[in-house]
């Protein structure tokens, strides 16, 4: 399937704020945007080896689309320590992709279900997840489907908020996390083409 007209993308030759991000930052944490240069080169790292985190808000919302439609999510990113994600925040749960050094998992914030998958991501990896109204999720890892269809909440009647990513210390382990890639798109589950 080719992919979407997506609905966000996040443009790697901005910083945060230029892409209406605004950040919330936790204790010690270094964030570079490097923004300049061969555009394949260019990415956002987050050092979160001084013991903090940062978690990136849409500035837009409430962005309040209609559950019944379905949504996809796509990130390009590798972890050398601490965990890195993102998530879409419901009206009254939230569907969070969480990606380790070693792991990724999908999960809800309703604890209803979490799956997940070992992988290294200590190398850059392009990670998609699909939620349909069915509900479930998919999750891709460079192509192949990995996880799913994994049922990680039971119901998915209240609308889609916003979106958030995030970059922080796991279980007192710090990195380097870094994104090169950041988008979503409401309007149905598209798997890789």
């Amino acid at each position: 399937m080719p992919d979407p007209d997506w609905t966000l993308e996040y443009n790697m030759a901005q910083d945060p704020a230029g892409n209406q991000f605004t950040g919330q930052f936790k204790g010690s944490v270094a964030v570079n945007p490097v923004t300049s240069g061969n555009p394949a080169n260019r990415r956002l790292e987050i050092d979160t080896t001084g013991g903090g985190g940062v978690v990136y808000i849409q500035d837009n919302e409430p962005i309040l689309f209609d559950p019944d439609v379905g949504l996809t999510g796509e990130v390009v990113l590798s972890v050398a320590g601490g965990n890195a994600g993102f998530e879409f925040t419901f009206l009254d749960r939230a569907i969070l992709l969480d990606v380790q050094s070693n792991n990724v998992e999908i999960y809800s914030t309703g604890s209803e279900g979490s799956t997940n998958f070992a992988v290294d991501m200590t190398i850059e990896r392009r990670i998609r997840v699909t939620l349909s109204n069915v509900p479930e999720a998919v999750v891709y890892i460079d192509g192949v489907q990995r996880i799913g269809p994994a049922p990680v909440f039971t119901t998915l009647s209240k609308p889609v908020k916003r979106f958030l990513f995030w970059g922080e210390v796991f279980q007192g382990t710090g990195g380097l996390i870094t994104f090169r890639e950041l988008k979503n798109f409401v309007g149905g589950p598209v798997a890789p083409g």
